[in-house]
C-alpha cells in the first residue's frame, strides 16, 4: 500500500498517517461497529428476493424540504471532518491535487466495501463512469470537488437524513479502506496490518457475501469482490497456520 501523507501530531487519531487498502477490520476501539446496515444478515424469506441496498430507494427524499435539508448537511462540522480525513488520506499530485490514477485506486476500495457483488471489471467501468462526473472536465481534483465527491456518496447510501449519519458512514467507509503506516525520521514508512476480524464479524461477513453470489450466480470467474477478499483473508490465515 503506498504511503499517504497526513500533517499533525502522531498522537491524534484523526492526524495519523494512514494508506488505503481494503480490510475487513473488527474495530479498532472495544465494542465499535464497522458493519454497514445492509450487511447485518436477514434470515427473513422477503431477504432473499429484495433488491440490493443500492437499487432501493426512498421517494420522500426527493421532495424539496427534503433535498435542502440534505444540502445543508454538506457544511455539517460532523461531515466536514469526516470528509477532512478522507482528502488527508489522498496521495497528491505535485500540484496538490488528487490524480485520476489515485482517484480510481481508491474507488475500487469503496467499491469492494459497498458494493462487493461487482466483479474487477464492473467496478473498473464504474469508477471510470464516475470520474467523469465527479472531475467535471478537471484533469484532477481539489479539495472541494473531492469533499463533493464523498459527499454524494455519503448522500446516495445513507437511509437518513442527518449530520451524525452521513458523518458515521464516511467514518466507517475510512476505516474499511485504510490502513495505519509511521514514517521515521528517515522517510521509511512502516505498514501496521490489520487485526485479523473477529470470528463473528467474518463469519457474518462471510455469510451476506455468499448469499449475495449465490443469488447472482456469481461464484463462478470472474469472481465478486467480496468473494476475492474472502478468498485472501483465508489465504493468509491458512499461510499464517502454516508458519506457526
Amino acid at each position: 500500500s503506498a504511503e499517504l501523507g497526513a500533517s499533525g501530531a502522531a498522537s491524534k487519531p484523526e492526524a495519523m498517517p494512514v494508506a488505503f487498502n481494503t480490510t475487513l477490520p473488527a474495530g479498532a476501539k472495544r465494542g465499535e461497529d464497522l458493519q454497514f446496515t445492509w450487511e447485518r444478515v436477514k434470515t427473513t424469506r422477503t431477504a432473499s428476493v429484495e433488491k440490493p441496498y443500492q437499487q432501493q430507494g426512498d421517494e420522500s427524499f426527493d421532495e424539496p424540504h427534503v433535498v435542502a435539508q440534505r444540502l445543508a448537511l454538506r457544511r455539517d462540522k460532523r461531515v466536514l471532518r469526516e470528509l477532512d480525513r478522507f482528502w488527508r488520506a489522498y496521495k497528491k499530485d505535485a500540484d496538490g491535487r488528487v490524480s485520476k490514477a489515485e482517484y480510481l485506486r481508491v474507488h475500487s476500495k469503496w467499491c469492494a466495501v459497498l458494493i462487493p457483488d461487482l466483479t474487477l471489471e464492473e467496478a473498473g467501468a464504474a469508477g471510470e463512469e464516475d470520474w467523469l462526473s465527479d472531475a467535471v472536465g478537471l484533469p484532477a481534483l481539489g479539495a472541494e470537488q473531492l469533499a463533493n465527491a464523498l459527499f454524494q456518496l455519503a448522500d446516495l447510501w445513507c437511509s437518513g437524513v442527518g449530520g451524525e449519519e452521513y458523518a458515521s458512514f464516511l467514518y466507517k467507509l475510512f476505516r474499511r479502506v485504510t490502513v495505519r503506516t509511521v514514517t521515521d525520521a528517515a522517510g521509511r514508512a512502516t505498514v501496521f496490518p490489520p487485526k485479523a476480524p473477529a470470528v463473528d464479524r467474518l463469519g457474518s461477513y462471510r455469510t451476506f457475501v455468499t448469499m449475495r453470489a449465490t443469488k447472482l450466480s456469481a461464484t463462478a470467474p470472474p469472481m465478486m469482490l467480496g468473494l476475492r477478499m474472502l478468498a485472501a483473508i483465508d489465504a493468509a490465515a491458512a499461510a499464517a497456520a502454516a508458519a506457526a
